[in-house]
């Protein structure tokens, strides 16, 4: 069902009554690509390419249990944080969908829906919001009443958020139409808005209040700013610098979100093209993903056999490497498990999530991995609130 920008999205959702006390539940939800795979350094046309898949899994047993399946639009071909949830779980949001070209079959032709879903309807399904833009990202502020998409062509789309509906507010300009804004996140105090502009080498700064947004400031960062993640207890943003895919290694950002002005204090030296960033629950550990040349042309000097997570322990004094391990080439999302101990990586290549326990030694894979339906290109945890 598409339902024009003018009017709200009702979505039927169950709520929870009564006093009884809440209980989290944790979800993994893994967006994967039904379109594309991965082989010799490119994307390919699968052999029977179909819809994407959304993934849900629970978090609480290990390894984690299938939960349930529905089908959306998505490519790996963008940002792997491209999922934002409502805190307590009840709406997700899914950005940077495609569809095969009904004019080229061979090829994928974006479009310009942002896709809403229920994670507690009893069947669950996807409704789609046409935003006019093609949404490359999403994220959601910490009390839930507002989201926004960076949509690549130097507009932001904010969104507002009441229970089970979801409005559009407006477009707003950052950069410039090539700026190709890609990363997006809310502080955690949910007073600023942090986008990447990757063809400008800068983060901008909004400041939120209420439903205004107001441009504080340009950060610059290193090479061609792609993702952006927040600490969960409200200090640092870091912003993965992608570079230019020349086999040389790139960096992260450190950005002090507590200092006034907010500005750049630290760059982490990182793999080649780090594609996937997250920080632990209890802000004490950095998982970088980085492609480490396996994009890259078979013959090519720089490239390599698997992609690099590497896992840094934050504290005052920056980002220390504690640990690194390998996957497979092109890997895409990293996120935690709410309890910290456990980080999950899509391996795009081998269409699978795999598993690694966290510790200050580094990353100890702790299970096998589990196949998913597709390409898995965007990552979120999610604590979904229920009643006993």
């Amino acid at each position: 069902m598409r339902i024009a920008p003018a009017l709200r999205m009702l979505l039927t959702l169950g709520l929870i009554g009564g006093s009884a006390p809440l209980r989290a539940q944790p979800l993994l939800l893994s967006a994967n690509d039904g379109l594309q795979n991965f082989a010799d350094g490119a994307y390919h046309m699968r052999p029977k390419p179909g819809s994407g898949t959304l993934s849900v899994f629970d978090l609480s047993v290990q390894p984690p249990r299938p939960l349930w399946q529905v089908p959306i639009d998505q490519t790996a071909v963008g940002p792997p944080t491209a999922i934002a949830a409502v805190p307590g779980g009840r709406l997700a949001l899914i950005a940077n969908p495609a569809v095969l070209d009904p004019v080229d079959p061979g090829k994928i032709k974006r479009t310009e829906d942002l896709q809403i879903l229920d994670l507690a309807a009893s069947s669950p399904g996807v409704v789609r919001l046409s935003i006019h833009h093609h949404p490359w990202n999403v994220a959601m502020s910490p009390d839930g009443r507002l989201a926004a998409t960076a949509n690549g062509d130097g507009t932001l789309t904010l969104l507002r958020i009441e229970g089970a509906s979801v409005t559009i507010l407006r477009d707003i300009p950052v950069g410039t139409p090539t700026s190709l804004d890609t990363g997006i996140a809310f502080s955690r105090d949910g007073r600023c808005l942090l986008v990447s502009r990757r063809h400008d080498d800068v983060v901008t700064i909004f400041r939120v209040a209420d439903e205004t947004l107001t441009v504080v400031r340009d950060i610059t960062v290193g090479s061609n700013p792609y993702e952006i993640v927040t600490s969960p207890d409200g200090k640092l943003a870091a912003v993965s610098n992608i570079g230019r895919n020349s086999g040389d290694r790139d960096s992260v950002t450190l950005i002090d979100m507590a200092a006034n002005p907010v500005r750049a204090i630290g760059v982490v030296s990182v793999g080649p093209t780090p594609e996937g960033l997250a920080v632990s629950p209890d802000s004490r550990w950095l998982a970088v993903n980085s492609i480490n040349g396996s994009n890259l042309k078979p013959g090519d000097p720089f490239r390599g056999d698997h992609s690099l997570i590497q896992l840094f322990a934050l504290s005052a004094d920056g980002a220390r490497l504690v640990g690194t391990t390998e996957v497979g080439p092109n890997a895409q999302g990293v996120a935690f498990t709410p309890d910290n101990s456990t980080l999950v990586v899509q391996d795009f290549a081998t269409d699978a999530l795999r598993f690694f326990a966290v510790g200050p030694d580094g990353l100890q894979q702790n299970h096998d991995p589990i196949p998913v339906d597709g390409g898995p290109s965007a990552l979120a945890v999610v604590l979904l609130n229920s009643t006993p």
